[in-house]
């Protein structure tokens, strides 16, 4: 019975994680790294018409800042694709931005 309670607090922990909202910083590749940079220009503007796009959930915070979960801030390879789309006017145009 204690290790069913145990396993029942890990999984409810571990789901409520991962549907927590943190800053979503712009991803860029560094070498042959995947690193996160700050946000400039039109950045969180355009990158809320791409995750629009995508159908991606996210927040705006009280400053503006756009708040993704913190399982799609993991995967950096995606968040490169949605950064790279951001700053990229031909698709934001194409796109209907």
């Amino acid at each position: 019975m204690v290790r069913i309670v145990f396993f029942l607090i890990i999984i409810i922990g571990a789901s409520c994680t991962s549907k927590e909202y943190v800053e979503l910083k712009p991803v860029i590749l560094s070498g042959d790294q995947l690193v996160e940079t700050e946000p400039a220009g039109n950045f969180y503007g355009n990158v809320k018409h791409v995750l629009d796009f995508y159908n991606v959930p996210y927040k705006v915070d009280e400053h503006g800042v756009v708040l993704i979960t913190r399982e799609l801030r993991a995967d950096r390879d995606l968040l490169r694709n949605y950064t790279n789309k951001a700053n990229d006017p031909e698709w934001m145009e194409m796109n209907g931005q």
